[in-house]
């Protein structure tokens, strides 16, 4: 089940006392819905995952599909054996192969690689012949909720594309973004930073050890 935008807004105004929207309506809370939504993604990627078969061009470099937000994985090859990929990094296939991106292109290729130098980029080996096809994993970029006409929650509509489980960090990243709005109040800038922390602690929350 998704986590309803309606809901959101409605909890976020009911805890900014602002049930009409006079202050913070209902189209401003809801771009900072969406602004959320594409923040948790890019620390949780596999709650927006897609798999798709991919046909690459001819050659070891490879672009990303134009809805792909963070890549995952390339899986397999689709055809005949489905031959599984695995990951490698550059510098190693290029400490023994350093001529390996004009190598012949073949239609089943092993190894896939990704930098954070080329976010949207991807590299193949063998470089694919046009006959080649993969499986290609990535998080898609969330669908923004619809910005509403009236400043009231009740005019919001559709859903989120995350989960309901991640409701609460929604809420308390809309809360931080509203709570900015006026920082220079005094104590706002503090809520602010307490829901910045509590969207943080549930998204990311620090490793054990």
């Amino acid at each position: 089940m998704k986590a309803q935008a309606s809901d959101i807004i409605a909890k976020a105004q009911h805890s900014l006392q602002d049930l009409e929207g006079t202050r913070w309506p209902a189209d401003e809370l809801v771009r900072y819905l969406n602004e959320a939504q594409r923040v948790l993604l890019l620390a949780r990627p596999q709650e927006n995952a897609v798999s798709v078969t991919f046909g690459p061009v001819v050659g070891a470099r490879q672009a990303l599909p134009d809805d792909a937000m963070v890549p995952l994985e390339v899986r397999c090859n689709t055809d005949g054996r489905m031959r599984a990929l695995t990951r490698v990094d550059r510098y190693v296939l290029e400490s023994v192969a350093r001529d390996w991106a004009s190598e012949t292109p073949r239609d089943v290729v092993v190894h896939y690689m990704f930098s954070p130098l080329e976010p949207r980029v991807f590299y193949l080996y063998p470089p694919p012949s046009e006959l080649c096809r993969v499986e290609l994993t990535y998080c898609r970029y969330p669908d923004d909720v619809p910005v509403p006409s009236a400043p009231t929650a009740d005019a919001v509509t559709g859903e989120t594309t995350l989960d309901k489980k991640w409701e609460a960090p929604l809420l308390a990243y809309v809360l931080y973004r509203a709570w900015l709005k006026d920082a220079e109040a005094a104590g706002n800038a503090q809520l602010a930073a307490g829901y910045m922390a509590a969207f943080t602690a549930v998204v990311n929350p620090p490793q054990a050890g």
